[in-house]
């Protein structure tokens, strides 16, 4: 791949530059696993409903870390992942495959060789990622991250950030 343009300081490749212009226009294709993922931006609302379960299975955790006054204590994605675990095995498996189905719900995958699926549905899910849980997983990380979750601002604005966002949030 070819050097293509210089952000901040930063060259970046063709790739870089494709997802960025697929952003701009609510879609970015991304291939994680030899698969290709066509994410499109969720309704603001959905996104949401969503993004809210992801805060309210974290704030024990969180809750937990600002009791203890470790507002300065790093808060990097594997820690959030970890404390987001715990959140997600508290839940039913029913209220666990609707979770993903929704979060997945403007997603397609195309497999070389194969005709688009979308991952709309638990029959799309179970096509395309057979033999491949953890695909699932990294593709939910990457439709958060498009669709702006607070998680991702937690991990760049620091936790310091929180009690501040969940005060102006409960106003």
């Amino acid at each position: 791949m070819g050097l293509l343009g210089n952000v901040k300081g930063k060259e970046q490749t063709q790739e870089e530059v494709q997802q960025q212009e697929s952003q701009i226009e609510g879609l970015l294709t991304k291939e994680i696993d030899g698969i290709k993922f066509n994410i499109h931006q969720m309704p603001a609302l959905q996104a949401a409903v969503l993004d809210r379960r992801i805060i309210c299975m974290m704030a024990s955790t969180v809750g937990g870390m600002l009791e203890d006054g470790n507002l300065d204590k790093d808060l990097d994605l594997k820690n959030l992942l970890n404390n987001l675990s715990s959140g997600l095995a508290s839940l039913s498996n029913e209220e666990y495959e609707e979770f993903i189905v929704r979060m997945l719900s403007n997603v397609t995958a195309a497999t070389p060789g194969q005709a688009p699926v979308s991952l709309a549905s638990v029959d799309g899910i179970n096509k395309v990622f057979k033999q491949k849980i953890l695909t699932i997983y990294k593709l939910v990380i990457e439709v958060m991250r498009f669709n702006g979750f607070s998680v991702f601002g937690l991990v760049e604005g620091g936790l310091g950030t929180m009690p501040m966002s969940i005060a102006n949030l409960m106003k």
